[in-house]
C-alpha cells in the first residue's frame, strides 16, 4: 500500500468513529481536561476499532501490519499493572493510579530533550537531579562535544551520545542518587547504531534506562523501530514505548488525537512486548501546551486506566522560558491534570517547548513534584476547575510566550543554587497557587 492510502484509510476511519463517538452524546466538553468515564470507554472502544481495520503502516516495507480485534484486546488483558525503575535506594515502583488516588504519580524531571552547549548540560541536569522531589532524570541533548557537531547517523552521534550518558551519570552521582532512573538512554540518540552502542557500552542495570521506540504520527512504524524492540528484547529492557499524535493534520480535534494515541499505545504493543505507555500531543504549529493537548493526554491516560491498568508515562512542557511566572502556572497546570486523572509517571520540567538552548532548569522539576503532591485525592470537578483557572491566566500568551533566562542566568553555575530573584519567583508563584487557585501544598 502506497503511504498516501494508507493516509487516507486512516483519516477515513477516524471520522467516522469521531461521528460515532459525538453522535450519541455529543463533542466532549474541551474545557473539562480530565474526562468523565463514559468518555474514557469511548475512546478506548475507537481505538480499537481503528487499529483492527487499519494496522500500522511500515514505511520502509510499505506494507501494514494488521491484527485482529481479538489479539489486540489479549494483548490489553495481558500488560503489566506496575514495573521498578532506577537502582538501590533510588529504585521507585510505578504502580497503577486512578483519578482520586492519594498517592502521586512517579516524578521524572529534566529538560526532556532540550538542546544544550556543553558548558551547562552537567550543572543543569545537576540542579534537576539534586530536588528532593525528583525520582528520575530526563535528558536533554548535547548540541557539540569537544567540537564535535552532534550529527545523525554519523560517528559524531556516537562520540556526542556517549558523553550525553556520562555526564547524567555524573550528575545523578553528584545529586547523592546514583540508582536514580535516567529514562531513555541515552536521550539524543537518533540512529540505533548510536542507541545500541552507547546503551550496551554503559552497562545499566536494565531498570536504570529504558530504550526508546516511538511510533510515528499516525500509526507508522519502520524497520528502526522494530530493531530496537529486539534489543530491548535480547538485553532485557523494557522499552520506552512512546506515542505522539498531531492535533490539525490527520486528526481534526482533541478527541481524533486521542483515539489515534490510545490506538499507538495498543499497536506498538504488539511489537515492543512493553506495557508502559508515554504518550504527548502536539499541532500543527509545533505547540504541545495548550489546553487540547492536555484534553487528548489525559482521555487517553482514562481510556488506559480503565480498560488496560498498566502504567502511563504523560509529557510535561511549558512554552515559557525559565524564571517566568508563567512557565511554572503551566507546569501547575499539566502536573494537577496528570495527576488527577490518574497518570502513574509524569516526565516534565521542561521550558520553551524543548527546542531553545539551555532553557531549562531544575526549579520546573520542584515545580512538578510539589504541584502533583498537591493534587493528590483531588476529585475530577475539582481538578478541573483548577486547571480552568490556571488556563485563564496563560493561555492567550501561549504563541508568544516570554522567554525567560538560560539555565546561566538563573542558576549560580558553581553553587547550583537558584538565583535570589529565581527563587523568589517560585516563592511567590507557589503562594499564589495556594491562596488564588486551591492548592493545598505540604511540602
Amino acid at each position: 500500500m502506497k503511504e498516501r492510502d494508507f493516509d487516507l484509510a486512516f483519516a477515513k476511519k477516524l471520522r467516522q468513529l469521531y461521528a460515532d463517538v459525538t453522535g450519541s452524546r455529543g463533542m466532549p466538553d474541551p474545557d473539562r481536561v480530565v474526562p468523565d468515564d463514559e468518555t474514557a470507554d469511548l475512546v478506548f472502544a475507537a481505538a480499537v476499532e481503528l487499529l483492527a481495520e487499519v494496522g500500522l503502516y511500515n514505511k520502509d516495507s510499505q506494507r501494514v501490519v494488521q491484527v485482529t480485534r481479538e489479539e489486540i484486546l489479549e494483548i490489553a488483558s495481558s500488560r503489566l499493572s506496575e514495573i521498578e525503575l532506577g537502582t538501590g535506594a533510588e529504585r521507585v515502583t510505578v504502580r497503577e493510579r486512578k483519578p482520586g488516588s492519594t498517592f502521586p504519580p512517579v516524578i521524572v524531571t529534566g529538560p526532556v530533550g532540550g538542546p544544550f552547549t556543553e558548558e551547562c548540560y552537567l550543572p543543569c541536569h545537576l540542579s534537576y537531579a539534586q530536588e528532593p522531589t525528583c525520582q528520575g532524570l530526563l535528558g536533554g541533548v548535547l548540541l557539540s562535544w569537544q567540537g564535535i557537531e552532534n550529527m545523525a547517523g554519523r560517528p559524531n552521534e556516537l562520540i556526542v551520545t556517549a558523553a550525553e550518558g556520562e555526564l547524567i551519570a555524573r550528575a545523578a552521582e553528584a545529586a547523592g542518587k546514583p540508582g536514580l532512573y535516567l529514562g531513555p538512554f541515552p536521550p539524543g540518540g537518533i540512529s540505533p547504531e548510536a542507541i545500541f552502542c552507547n546503551h550496551s557500552a554503559a552497562s545499566l542495570p536494565p531498570g536504570q534506562a529504558q530504550i526508546p521506540i516511538q511510533l510515528m504520527p499516525e500509526l507508522k512504524l519502520s524497520w528502526t523501530k522494530i530493531d530496537l524492540a529486539l534489543y530491548c528484547q535480547a538485553h532485557g529492557v523494557h522499552p520506552w514505548t512512546d506515542i505522539v499524535s498531531v492535533i490539525g493534520a490527520f486528526c481534526r480535534n482533541a478527541l481524533e488525537s486521542s483515539i489515534s494515541q490510545t490506538a499507538g499505545v495498543l499497536g506498538a504493543w504488539t511489537f515492543t512486548g512493553g506495557s508502559t505507555a508515554s504518550v504527548w500531543s502536539t499541532d500543527i504549529e509545533g505547540l504541545c501546551t495548550r489546553k487540547r493537548n492536555l484534553w487528548t493526554n489525559c482521555a487517553t491516560t482514562r481510556a488506559l486506566e480503565r480498560n488496560v491498568g498498566n502504567p502511563v508515562f504523560l509529557l510535561g512542557y511549558a512554552s515559557a522560558g525559565p524564571c517566568t511566572e508563567m512557565a511554572l502556572l503551566e507546569t501547575a497546570a499539566y502536573s494537577v491534570a496528570y495527576t488527577a486523572s490518574g497518570g502513574e509517571l509524569i516526565w516534565g520540567g521542561s521550558t520553551c517547548n524543548g527546542v531553545d538552548t539551555n532553557a531549562y532548569a531544575g526549579l520546573q522539576g520542584r515545580m512538578v513534584g510539589e504541584a502533583a503532591e498537591a493534587a493528590c485525592g483531588l476529585s475530577a470537578d475539582r481538578a478541573n476547575q483548577i486547571i480552568e483557572r490556571l488556563f485563564a491566566a496563560f493561555e492567550a500568551d501561549l504563541p508568544v510566550a516570554p522567554k525567560g533566562l538560560t539555565f546561566d542566568r538563573c542558576y549560580d553555575l558553581d553553587s547550583i543554587r537558584p538565583t535570589r530573584q529565581y527563587a523568589q519567583l517560585y516563592q511567590r508563584t507557589k503562594d499564589a497557587l495556594s491562596a488564588d487557585f486551591g492548592l493545598s501544598f505540604t511540602l
